[in-house]
């Protein structure tokens, strides 16, 4: 149910991506009647399913109001599904605070994990970028960083199967003698780690030409650095586009180029790459941008059913495991 935009976004993207994936079982959670007439135009779905919830968490609703308040709200029924092992991963655009929250309280952490971080994979043309945190935790000591360090290589041995990326602490510079004490301490702590293969601290644009295959950062930093990439993304497309609106021999130019200039749009669009997988707890949980429009939203869903075939919480918790031996 949240979201910016809420069920007019999510209840048809999952009711596309339902018929699309006959295989999978896709449950819509939230209040029944505002599901049904929302799908009351669309041709039923044997896969797509409602589980009423009654109440719903609020965007602006602070974390510990949802989590002592909101047990029968969408987020907190969808993960209790998790638990109850009735699904294998939940995706929501809601309020992100809350969606730790619920999923600390409800999922549980892994071994070893004292907080949960967001992770998402940037697709550049150099390669892929693994960055974490994205807001999940604002403030983070020098043992979270470390946690999360940890966390991204176990997360990418599964994903990539490769045990040994190269891992980068974001920083105001490439100086051992730059940065908060909490960075300087992560960064002792994670040079330290024998099984992380660390290459020291990285700058912001460094982020997007291939230094590093895992970014860490505090989630301040990482939602700052995400949205300012993503908002520059769209930029670059709104002055691409209006230029090849211009004078005539730009027209000529861009239908020249059509099909040259749509695949730099759409490797640009940041809605294609939507969804983050909230890593640490005992179970899968996907945040959708709460801004997402249905495109991106189905993006989302598709990514974490992908994830669900490989990354369980068993095997994430026997990846980190196999780091700490």
């Amino acid at each position: 149910m949240g979201g910016d935009l809420g069920p007019r976004v999510t209840v048809p993207s999952a009711a596309r991506f339902a018929s699309q994936n006959p295989q999978l079982s896709v449950i819509l959670v939230g209040q029944e009647s505002k599901i049904a007439s929302l799908l009351s135009d669309i041709s039923p779905i044997p896969n797509l399913h409602i589980r009423h919830a009654s109440d719903e968490v609020m965007m602006n609703e602070r974390p510990a109001s949802a989590l002592r308040y909101k047990r029968g709200s969408s987020m907190a029924v969808a993960l209790q599904m998790i638990a109850n092992k009735e699904a294998d991963v939940c995706v929501s655009a809601g309020n992100t605070g809350a969606l730790m929250a619920l999923s600390r309280s409800i999922l549980r952490m892994l071994p070893g994990v004292d907080r949960p971080a967001l992770l998402k994979v940037l697709s550049l043309p150099s390669g892929k970028v693994y960055l974490l945190d994205l807001g999940a935790n604002i403030d983070c000591s020098a043992e979270h960083l470390y946690q999360y360090a940890l966390m991204g290589c176990a997360y990418y041995a599964l994903v990539e199967n490769n045990s040994s990326p190269r891992v980068g602490l974001l920083n105001v510079g490439e100086e051992e003698i730059k940065g908060t004490e909490q960075v300087r301490l992560a960064a002792r702590l994670i040079s330290e780690a024998e099984s992380i293969h660390y290459i020291g601290f990285i700058e912001g644009d460094q982020v997007f030409f291939d230094k590093a295959d895992i970014v860490v950062c505090d989630g301040f930093v990482g939602n700052v650095a995400l949205k300012t990439g993503e908002g520059m993304a769209r930029m670059l497309i709104s002055v691409l586009e209006s230029s090849l609106k211009g004078r005539w021999y730009l027209r000529l130019l861009g239908w020249a180029f059509k099909s040259v200039i749509q695949s730099v749009i759409k490797s640009l669009d940041p809605g294609r790459y939507n969804g983050a997988i909230l890593i640490g707890v005992q179970g899968i949980v996907y945040k959708s941008h709460g801004s997402a429009d249905e495109a991106a939203f189905f993006r989302a869903l598709t990514q974490a059913a992908c994830d669900a075939e490989r990354v369980t919480p068993e095997a994430l918790n026997d990846s980190l495991d196999e780091l700490l031996i």
